[in-house]
């Protein structure tokens, strides 16, 4: 599968919570590389030179959490990921973050709820969300 077609699978899954598009990541066996990667969502750009995410979306509020519907499928304990962080002075300082994880299986959609923790007083100027199905150091096909 080319990554044209991966992505397109990521964004196309029709299995929606309400409206009409949702979206799907699955840890998959990369057989070139011999390696298991996690689907990455971000709103920022991944630097395949150092292997981090740059950037974002410019944002300046502060809000108290994050929330929205999910379901997960982990293999082998496996723990998913939805994290939100907030920047000021061009993605150089965090101001705050939402991150909720689970390791539950969640066969139907569930509410999830997450409050921000904030590092600092200041407003930011920019915002990254992370998406990940399998985090650490063991990512688990399928998750």
């Amino acid at each position: 599968m080319s990554n044209l077609q991966l992505c397109s699978q990521l964004l196309q899954n029709h299995n929606a919570h309400s409206g009409t598009y949702s979206l799907r990541g699955e840890t998959k066996y990369i057989a070139p590389l011999m390696i298991t990667a996690p689907a990455l969502v971000t709103t920022g750009t991944i630097n395949t030179t150092t292997q981090a995410i740059d950037g974002g979306l410019a944002y300046t509020q502060r809000p108290d959490s994050i929330t929205g519907w999910m379901k997960y499928a982990p293999v082998n304990g496996d723990t998913g990921y939805i994290e939100v962080l907030l920047f000021a002075n061009n993605y150089t300082d965090t101001i705050g973050r939402a991150k909720f994880s689970t390791n539950a299986a969640l066969d139907t959609w569930t509410y999830f709820h997450a409050a921000f923790t904030y590092y600092s007083s200041g407003n930011p100027d920019g915002s990254r969300v992370i998406l990940l199905p399998s985090s650490g150091l063991t990512p688990q096909v399928g998750s």
